[in-house]
Formats: structure tokens, sequence, C-alpha cells
């Protein structure tokens, strides 16, 4: 066997175990990407969690939602519970929206969230008051993309 061909073979060599790593570097990062897509959708489930919980375990602060979505007049203090819970609220959504742009959600889980949004807004009047007064805090997109789901003539 001459150096020649010696060569070639361990450059044919060489080339086989850079394609297997390659084909390796691509699996791990799918498993990787897979791995912070469902943390990312856990640590949007918690955040859900918690604010639910806010309301379900704090009865002045469920009585404050019920005042408000009747239109009832709250105390400043009061009103300055309502509008963080809204808040946070809505930064959730927010959240949720991003990462969906960010292809951690797929289309179908992400139309269920929309669906989410429309029924907690559609059973509380405050929030889409909130959202008339504090729309501008929010993202571009995520804002166009409510105004969208609203209803353009929402905010009237």
């Amino acid at each position: 066997m001459t150096s020649d061909r010696l060569n070639k073979w361990l450059t044919l060599g060489a080339n086989v175990g850079v394609l297997i790593g390659i084909v390796l570097l691509i699996f791990e990062l799918n498993q990787n990407r897979e791995m912070i897509r469902a943390q990312t959708r856990n640590d949007i489930a918690q955040n859900a969690l918690s604010i639910l919980s806010l309301t379900a375990t704090n009865e002045k602060l469920s009585e404050i939602v019920m005042r408000a979505n009747s239109g009832d007049e709250l105390t400043p203090s009061e009103y300055l519970m309502y509008v963080t819970r809204s808040e946070s609220i809505f930064r959730h959504f927010e959240n949720t929206h991003y990462q969906y742009r960010q292809g951690m959600f797929d289309d179908d889980e992400y139309q269920k969230h929309l669906a989410t949004v429309t029924s907690v807004i559609s059973r509380n009047n405050g929030l889409l008051v909130y959202w008339c007064t504090y729309k501008s805090m929010y993202s571009v997109p995520f804002g166009n993309d409510m105004d969208s789901l609203l209803g353009s003539d929402a905010c009237d």
C-alpha cells in the first residue's frame, strides 16, 4: 500500500468521523430544543397556576375582582390590587404570545391558549377595561394580536 493510498483512506475515515459527529450533534440539538420547549411550557403553566391561586386563596382579592367586574367603585388600594392582578394576567398572556412567536408552542396549542384568553376576558369585564386602559404598556405584536382577538371596536 502506497502512502498516497493510505492518505486517501485516512482522509475518508476522518470525513466519515466528522459526518458521524455532525449527525450526533444534530440529534443532541433536537433533544435540547425539545427539553427547552418542555421547560418553557412548564414555566408558563406554573405562572398560570400562580395567578389562578391568587384569587382562589385570597378572599379579599376575590371580592375586589367580583366588584371590579360588576363596575363597582374600588378604593385606591383595592384598585392597585386589581390592576396588579390584571397586569400579571396580561403579562402571562404576552409571555405565551412571545414564546409562540419564538416557536415554543405549536399552532394547535396556541389556538387553545387564544380560546382561553377570550374566555377569561369575556368572563371578567374589568380585564377588558384594563386592556383598553393599559395596552400601550405591551409589545406592539402582542397588542395587535389582542386587538384582533378582541375586535377592533372592543376599546371604543
